[in-house]
This record gives structure tokens, sequence and C-alpha cells, in this order.
């Protein structure tokens, strides 16, 4: 929050300015009709538009004009007729909003810093408010909704084949409330993508779970992190793959249930690029109104390269997969390091869900990966919209790329 003191002299300083514009009987909120009466750019007289219009201060103040555009205001003004009164007003306001600036904060650069960030969390909760109203309406219309959607990749070089990688997908659903019980609903689809190369499915054998347990009919499923250990799913194929479904269930609080499966995928995907493969990305599908989505990626530190992942949401297609890259839904969050202490408490890794370093580690372990050895990526979203591809995209390195260490069989 910026001090009162900058507060008060900046609507000072835009009051004067309006009203120096409005001297000249313009009407500083039509930028074009000012810029054509005073002979300016349109850029300059729609920042002074934005400077003497806009609600929020913050966003008001990152258009200031600089010096010389200001200057160029003022002479145009004077052009038109303004008196030399107002002129000398606005730039005394002028020049108390900057020592106001100085005294309180030390330099422009640092109000811009300040600003920037206030401008960041006021675009975060502009577009989370309809995501918010989206997810109230959405979870009555289809009569279920979930706290936390998890998603989690934990990629590592193949043992025998260093040159492609290994990869455990975690998929959860926290506290899933039926609001309904009468129908089934899809819950997980595991699927990977390259930009160029067709969508991969797990190469486990069916039934295999990275943990080497079973529950008959429902592959993948992580049983000792459910609540039930044995949720009401069924495994079940289309065309777009294998899919985990919820069956019809107990609905309210009462049947409030968790679940986690997990698929391994061996030596399936290229450590590096090819003439036909230049990229690679995991993705997070959105397939029921979620409160929270936790994205992490998890990678040998050997390869932390692929946390330079950049972010793209999309429209689901039809069937599913993959996401529309042509209609893409704007987001103001970013993936950020999760750093990952592993004396601190189990929950520490996870505010939304206790038992996710539980889930994560004994995972990296049963794959015979040292969870030291990882660095970890983490996007966390707020009412992530439904029907959307949530996908972290990459660039594969060119096994000659400078500085790129090729890993031998024994991984080193």
């Amino acid at each position: 929050m910026l001090d009162p003191a900058i507060s008060r002299r900046f609507d000072e300083f835009r009051a004067a300015l309006a009203e120096a514009v409005r001297a000249t009987s313009l009407d500083p909120a039509r930028p074009q009709a000012v810029a054509r009466a005073l002979k300016i750019s349109r850029n300059l007289s729609w920042k002074i538009a934005k400077v003497t219009g806009l609600e929020s201060q913050a966003a008001a103040m990152l258009h200031l004009p600089g010096e010389e555009g200001l200057r160029i205001f003022l002479d145009a003004l004077r052009a038109a007729g303004l008196t030399q009164t107002r002129l000398d007003l606005v730039q005394t306001r002028r020049r108390d909003f900057w020592l106001a600036v100085e005294q309180h904060l030390g330099d422009r650069q640092t109000l811009r810093g300040m600003l920037e960030s206030m401008a960041a969390r006021s675009q975060t909760m502009r577009l989370e408010l309809p995501r918010k109203a989206a997810f109230r309406a959405l979870s009555e219309i289809w009569g279920l909704r979930a706290r936390v959607r998890v998603s989690t990749v934990i990629a590592a070089p193949n043992a025998k084949q260093p040159e492609r990688l290994d990869s455990i997908l975690l998929g959860g659903l926290v506290d899933l409330t039926l609001l309904r019980a009468d129908q089934p609903w899809p819950l997980f689809r595991p699927r990977a993508y390259g930009m160029d190369a067709p969508p991969a499915a797990p190469n486990r054998a069916p039934g295999e779970s990275p943990h080497g347990l079973e529950v008959p009919g429902v592959p993948g499923l992580l049983p000792e992190f459910c609540r039930p250990d044995t949720p009401d799913l069924q495994l079940r194929s289309d065309n777009g793959g294998d899919v985990y479904e919820l069956q019809p269930a107990p609905a309210g609080l009462a049947g409030t249930r968790t679940c986690y499966f997990g698929v391994r995928n061996e030596a399936i995907f290229p450590a590096y690029a090819t003439p036909n493969h230049a990229t690679g990305e995991w993705t997070a599908l959105i397939g029921l109104p979620v409160q929270w989505l936790q994205f992490d990626i998890f990678v040998d530190r050997r390869w932390d390269w692929m946390l330079n992942a950049r972010l793209l949401v999309l429209a689901m297609s039809p069937g599913g997969l993959p996401g529309n890259e042509r209609i893409r839904i704007p987001l103001s969050e970013v993936p950020t390091p999760l750093p990952l202490d592993h004396s601190s408490p189990v929950e520490s890794w996870s505010p939304d869900v206790p038992e996710y370093r539980k889930i994560v580690e004994s995972s990296m372990t049963e794959a015979g990966w040292r969870p030291a050895d990882f660095v970890a990526l983490r996007l966390r979203v707020a009412f992530p919209p439904m029907h959307s591809v949530f996908t972290l995209r990459f660039d594969l390195p060119a096994p000659d790329t400078p500085g790129m260490r090729r890993l031998s069989p024994d991984g080193q």
C-alpha cells in the first residue's frame, strides 16, 4: 500500500492536470479528440487519459509520462490558450508528488517496482473473481466439486537409456464432494504430450503403480493415500485413452473422498531435441469444478533446464485432449521454484495437501531415486477454469548444446 502522503499528492497532481485539459474545452477522457485538437501523439494523450481517469492510483501512476512527454503536453495546452497560472499549478503539483516519493520511498525506481507488484495483484484478483463465480455455479450445475486438484510430474533419466526420460505421473483429487448421487464422472486421464510427437500413454503393465500396489479393476490407484482406501472408481477406455471414472456414490460431506493415482513411464520420452521433436510438455486437465490447482514438476537437478517451462492455459478440445492452441485463457499466475527442505515438517511442501510430501518421496524411493537429487517447480491457481488444459511447455536442448551435460548409462 502506498504511503498516504504519496497518494494525496498524486491525486492533487492529476486533479490539476485534468482541470488544465478541461480549461481548454477538451475532455481528458477522450484521448483521440485531445490528440487531434492539441496536435500531439495519441500515445501521449492516452497516457494523460489513464493518469487522470483510472480509479486505481497504482494503475494510473504506471502511465505517468516522462518529463519530456509532460513538457510537450503542457506546451500544447499553452498553445491552446491555457493560462500560465494553471500551467504553474500543474508543475507545482507534479513537483510536490515527486518530492513525496523521494521522501517516503527514496527514488522513482522503487515506486515503479511497488506499482508493478500492486498492479499484478490487482490483475490476479480481476481474473480470479469470474473464475470463482464459475466454480460456484458449475458446482451446482454438475453436482460435484473438489477442494484441490493435484497434478505432479517426477522426471529423471532412464538408467539404461540415459538419452530418454523416465517419469512418474501422480494425480489426485482432495476432498471431492458429490452434490448429487445419480451420475458417474471422469476424474483422471493420465497423459503427457510433446508438440512434435503424438500423445504418450503410460507404458507400465496394467495394474502396476509406482508403489507396486493393485486395486482390482483400478490399476494405478494409490489406496494408501486415498480416503476411503477403495473409492468408487473404475478404469475404462475411450477414444482419448484410459480414464479413471467415479461411479455414483453417496452425496454430501459424509461421502467426501480423496483419491490418488500414479503411473510410471519408462524410457518413453526423448531427453534431447530431434528433428521431429523440439519441445516437451506436461499437462494438467481440469475436468470438474476445483477450488485449487497444484501443478508440480520434480526433475533430476542435472536436467534443471526443464524448470524453464512456460505456461499456456488452453481450452479443452472436443473429446478432451489436447488443448486447442488457438483458444488461450488469460492467467496472471506463473510457475515458481518450489524449495525442497527434506528436514522440514512433512506438511511443509503443500499447505493444501498435508500428505503430499510423503506421496512424492515414497514414489521417488519406489523408483530407485533419491529425493535429495530433485529440484521442483510449482504452479498454484485458485479456481482453475473447468474444461481447460494447463500446459507447462519446455524446449528440449540439442545434444551438443554448450554446457549441456550428456548422461552416460550409469547416470553420471
